[in-house]
C-alpha cells in the first residue's frame, strides 16, 4: 500500500512539474520587455492607438507633469486619440537604460525623443523625456504597462 501510494504521488508530482510552464529566465523576460518598449516609438510615429492600447493593462496609471493623471485604459485611449488629432510624431527613438525584473513585475527606465508636428500647420517641436514604466506579466504570459511616468528633460 505505501509503495503504491508513494509511486502515485511521485507520478502526480512529475506530471504537474511537466505540465506547469516555468517562469522564463530573467534574460528571456528582459527580451520580452524590450519588445514592448521597442514597439513604442513605431506605434507613436504610426499614430496606431489600437496597438498602443494593447501595451497597457486595463487599470493603467499614466503620470505626465503637463496633464492630470490618467487612470484606466479607456481614459488613455481618449487622451492618445486627442493627442494624435492635434499633432503627429516622427523620428521617435527610445533607449532603455535599465530593466529590473522581480517575479511578475518589472521596472524600465528609458530615454525617449521625438519631433511633434502640429496638424494645424504650426512649427514642429522636439521632445525629450525620461520614462519610468512599471510592467506586469499577465496570465497569458504578456508583459503590459501598468504605470507610466513621463519626465520631460532638455537636450
Amino acid at each position: 500500500m505505501i509503495t503504491r501510494r508513494a509511486s502515485w504521488i511521485a507520478v502526480s508530482v512529475l506530471t504537474v512539474a511537466m505540465v506547469a510552464s516555468p517562469m522564463p529566465t530573467v534574460v528571456a523576460q528582459e527580451s520580452q520587455i524590450r519588445a514592448v518598449v521597442d514597439a513604442w516609438p513605431t506605434l507613436l510615429d504610426d499614430g496606431d492607438v489600437d496597438r498602443l492600447m494593447d501595451l497597457f493593462v486595463a487599470d493603467l496609471v499614466f503620470a505626465h507633469p503637463r496633464y492630470p493623471c490618467i487612470v484606466g485604459k479607456d481614459s488613455m485611449r481618449a487622451f492618445a486619440e486627442q493627442v494624435f488629432q492635434q499633432q503627429y510624431s516622427a523620428g521617435s527613438t527610445i533607449r532603455v537604460e535599465k530593466i529590473q525584473v522581480s517575479g511578475d513585475w518589472a521596472h524600465v527606465a528609458a530615454r525617449f525623443e521625438t519631433t511633434w508636428t502640429p496638424r494645424n500647420g504650426g512649427s514642429p517641436f522636439k521632445e525629450s523625456a525620461r520614462y519610468l514604466w512599471v510592467l506586469r506579466h499577465d496570465a497569458i504570459g504578456a508583459w503590459r504597462v501598468k504605470s507610466f511616468a513621463f519626465y520631460p528633460i532638455s537636450g
